[in-house]
């Protein structure tokens, strides 16, 4: 009804200019016949064009093309009806004016609405905090569309800082470029600029050091946004965040082929063990933006599980999924589950990985590592499951812990099983992972938060790290590229030293005097860790910073499913040594500690 009493008016006031204001009385009958065909007609196309579905309160330049493209049709299709048909000549100007009265109404309409639901969230805004966004790019923009339109949001931006000189004194809705990155500190000072946000899902390690260290000068703690590969498919201004350490160290992330693997996981039915833990949860998480038929979550920790599901209804609602509560050492549900729901792809991830607490609890680690992952390889072959990818470590190189220790052996039964056998075995080894539970980035944020010290085992330790969505990029990628018997390691760089991590968040949080505390290297734990053995040989994949290693000069221990057998049979005798001799025996490589197991324990009376 609205559009069509704007369409008659349009109409009206083209005559009313076309007459001078003085619409002759004899024309009456002859103008409203006019007016019901020139209705008609706008009242079609707007429609077949889909014209009346769009908000007003998000009316966008598109939205206005989409009126001028209707208009200019309904012009054109009624000059042809009353021209050849009829030949009013007396009409050929109201058709002009017309088409540029309508575009101008409807369009000014709409947008005016949009401003003043604008103006009405901005003045409703309790208190704005002044506001400049680091970069001037895609994301920039999106962000201010969302601070504008988010009346919860208390955002109020005062302009943008961009490095490219072609941008300087531009102007992006409305708001200005204030200058480059530099400037920022002045820039803190002369606007009274309270946040900062760096909306740069490209910018490297280095960049964002630059821009915190900038901002520091003035007392603010920037905050972020994530890569475009997460902020894809979520809410943008949900996931502003502080700057947190793992976007100063690991901005570089591996890009993810999201095309290519979805041709591997569309329409197929993927499972993921230990669905319920922090790489588990990714993993389901970036599977399901895959379109798969359907994902089976694995896990023993039902509390995590759930949260786990509801994460995954919020998100992907659309994604069917099946979720089961059980152990990797139970082998009749195992298999019971994989030969029910026949997996395309089984992601295993369900492990112990705290170096300290299995170095106490070997039998523990042996059974849920070792024979856990050898349960899943069986129940995959046995019910034609096409590839198993293993989540490895870099613990396994030249291990010095149980827990290293026990992911090698895992390495070595894949290894034997692909020679024959049906099922594609592929393993993924990478070091730490930043963020994930028992990482030491929860551990040192706990003791930033009770006023310190923070406590680092050793000065000179230092791992190699990644994030959580770049350690599941590589698994997927794993998966996507890996032959049977592949291993895959991924180039993380430069080691990072614990004590610049922990001196980092301590000057991110603020508190800085806050002290490192050094503890000592507890038991099990190296100095220094390595992505690959002296006689594994690396070659390049199609994958940018993902490498293949190659076995080299060493020959496979053989026997390797047999003397997992026997190991098994020890840990059912509770013969602790012989588990730990059987280990060294499977791992020769595998230097224990000097120091007693079960240190830290206290004494039981």
């Amino acid at each position: 009804m609205l559009y069509a009493g704007m369409m008659a008016a349009a109409f009206y006031m083209s005559l009313l200019l076309y007459f001078n204001f003085v619409v002759p009385p004899g024309m009456t009958w002859l103008i409203i016949k006019t007016a019901a065909v020139f209705l008609a007609v706008k009242l079609v196309v707007f429609y077949s064009l889909g014209i009346h579905r769009g908000l007003w309160r998000y009316t966008t330049i598109y939205d206005l093309a989409k009126i001028t493209a209707g208009s200019s049709i309904a012009a054109v299709v009624l000059f042809s009806l009353f021209y050849f048909r009829h030949n009013v000549v007396l009409f050929k100007t109201v058709f002009v004016i017309d088409w540029m009265i309508s575009i101008f109404l409807v369009g000014g309409v709409r947008l005016g609405v949009r401003l003043l639901r604008e103006w009405r969230i901005t003045s409703l805004k309790a208190k704005l905090k002044e506001t400049i966004i680091v970069g001037a790019g895609d994301a920039a923009v999106m962000l201010l569309k969302e601070i504008r339109n988010n009346p919860s949001l208390e955002y109020e931006v005062v302009g943008f800082v961009d490095d490219d000189p072609h941008k300087k004194k531009l102007k992006i809705m409305g708001c200005p470029i204030l200058g480059r990155v530099d400037d920022l500190p002045a820039l803190i000072v002369r606007e009274n600029v309270a946040e900062v946000i760096i909306a740069m899902p490209s910018a490297d390690r280095d960049e964002i050091r630059r821009i915190v260290e900038l901002c520091r000068v003035e007392g603010v703690v920037p905050k972020t946004l994530p890569s475009m590969t997460d902020i894809v498919g979520r809410k943008l201004y949900s996931q502003i965040h502080k700057v947190n350490p793992e976007d100063m160290l690991f901005r570089e992330a591996v890009a993810l082929h999201q095309e290519t693997l979805s041709a591997l996981i569309r329409g197929s039915v993927i499972m993921v063990t230990g669905a319920a833990g922090s790489i588990g949860s990714e993993l389901v998480m970036q599977v399901a933006k895959c379109e798969p038929a359907c994902v089976v979550l694995y896990d023993m920790n039902e509390n995590n599980l759930f949260l786990v599901e509801e994460k995954l209804k919020d998100y992907f609602p659309e994604v069917r999924y099946v979720s089961r509560v059980g152990s990797v050492l139970n082998r009749r549900k195992l298999k019971d589950i994989v030969s029910s729901v026949r997996p395309k792809v089984i992601y295993h991830a369900a492990a112990y990985k705290h170096v300290p607490m299995m170095e106490k609890d070997p039998i523990e680690a042996v059974q849920n590592n070792i024979m856990g992952t050898r349960n899943v390889a069986e129940a995959a072959e046995e019910c034609g499951v096409e590839k198993m990818v293993l989540i490895s470590t870099d613990k396994a190189v030249n291990p010095a812990n149980i827990m290293g220790t026990t992911k090698r052996v895992c390495e070595l039964l894949l290894k034997e099983k692909s020679a024959a056998s049906r099922t594609a075995y592929i393993i993924v080894r990478f070091g730490n992972v930043l963020g994930s539970n028992g990482s030491v980035i929860p551990l040192f944020q706990a003791q930033i938060e009770a006023g310190g010290p923070v406590k680092v085992t050793h000065p000179e330790i230092e791992r190699f790290f990644m994030t959580i969505s770049e350690a599941v990029q590589l698994v997927l990628e794993a998966s996507l590229v890996g032959m049977n018997g592949d291993l895959f390691v991924l180039d993380m760089g430069k080691p990072v030293k614990i004590r610049e991590l922990a001196e980092n968040m301590i000057r991110l949080s603020g508190q800085e005097h806050i002290e490192v505390q050094y503890t000592g290297l507890r038991p099990g734990e190296k100095l220094h860790e390595e992505l690959w053995y002296a006689h594994e040989e690396t070659e390049l994949t199609s994958l940018k910073k993902v490498f293949r290693v190659k076995r080299g000069n060493a020959s496979q221990p053989d026997g390797i499913c047999a003397r997992i057998g026997a190991l098994d049979e020890l840990c059912g005798e509770r013969r602790t040594d012989d588990v730990v001799a059987g280990l060294k025996e499977l791992v020769p490589q595998y230097v224990p500690p000097a120091l007693p197991s079960n240190l830290g324990d206290k004494k039981l009376n």
